[in-house]
């Protein structure tokens, strides 16, 4: 199965038409690149939900070798309890350049903390150092946690 079919089967689709994201803080763990897990869309019922989301630049060269430990990385986060929405999406960049976001929607704050250990350790076995491979393939990662801000929009005229 292909990266974008494997990481694209929660449709986005199926995002409430109210789901409108707001920016928390910077997080402990987050600025320093050693918390890999990313966010997701929320469901109106899940109001304790929360979105990480990152954000990767980085050059062309770059863009296989990053894909393939976010690959991994996500299969991972999907097994995790309290794991809903899990997608990757790109945009498109000027020049030699690629712009990847993760976004992963946790149902709690405790299941994404849960999950947050559980990644440090598989990526540990793994070999996997986040930081290091970011410095060392010359990528930027922008890291948030995002809530949803409840939004009423007026019904479409028929």
């Amino acid at each position: 199965m292909s990266l974008a079919a494997l990481l694209l089967a929660s449709s986005v689709n199926d995002r409430p038409a109210s789901t409108v994201f707001s920016q928390l803080a910077p997080v402990d763990g987050i600025a320093d690149n050693e918390d890999r897990s990313g966010p997701t869309l929320v469901d109106p019922d899940d109001g304790d939900a929360l979105f990480r989301i990152d954000r990767f630049k980085g050059p062309l060269r770059a863009r296989a070798e990053l894909l393939e430990i976010i690959r991994r990385t996500h299969v991972f986060l999907s097994d995790c309890d309290g794991c809903g929405l899990n997608l990757v999406v790109e945009r498109q960049a000027s020049g030699d350049a690629f712009v990847i976001e993760t976004i992963v929607k946790w149902r709690t704050v405790a299941a994404m903390e849960a999950a947050k250990s559980s990644v440090r350790t598989w990526q540990r076995a793994a070999g996997i150092d986040p930081q290091s491979v970011l410095a060392r393939l010359k990528v930027d990662g922008d890291f948030g946690l995002w809530t949803e801000l409840p939004m009423t929009w007026p019904e479409a005229a028929a």
